[in-house]
């Protein structure tokens, strides 16, 4: 992916981001798999980046967990269905690492984290 080195000055943190974070609200559902079965699990995406995003979950999840998101991406009418690993938790909030994902969710993904750069989303 075509990622921006985002530094700790920029983002506000210690840590350095192989993508830029761009500020994005929409409500996502985590199709997360255990033993007991499938369970839907509702969130709030609060940033999106090329590579994950972060989002406030009501529910709990476990690190490495591997997961499906499907996610609203703007301006397209259909979610996006992504498969993706958790990586941070701190209380509610939840960072999630994108794993494989076809052409067109990836161009869908570039092409609306390009709007949010140019604010015009």
């Amino acid at each position: 992916m075509n990622c921006r080195m985002e530094t700790a000055a920029q983002s506000g943190t210690r840590e350095r981001r192989r993508c830029v974070r761009y500020e994005f609200d929409a409500r996502i559902t985590i199709n997360s798999h255990d033993r007991e079965g499938e369970a839907a699990i509702w969130g709030r995406c609060s940033d999106l980046s090329e590579e994950g995003l972060g989002a406030t979950i009501v529910g709990s999840l476990n690190l490495s967990e591997v997961l499906s998101i499907q996610l609203p991406l703007l301006p397209h009418e259909q979610p996006v269905s992504l498969q993706a690993t958790v990586r941070y938790q701190n209380g509610f909030h939840y960072g999630f690492e994108f794993l494989t994902m076809n052409d067109a969710a990836r161009e869908a993904l570039k092409s609306t984290c390009a709007g949010l750069a140019q604010g015009i989303l």
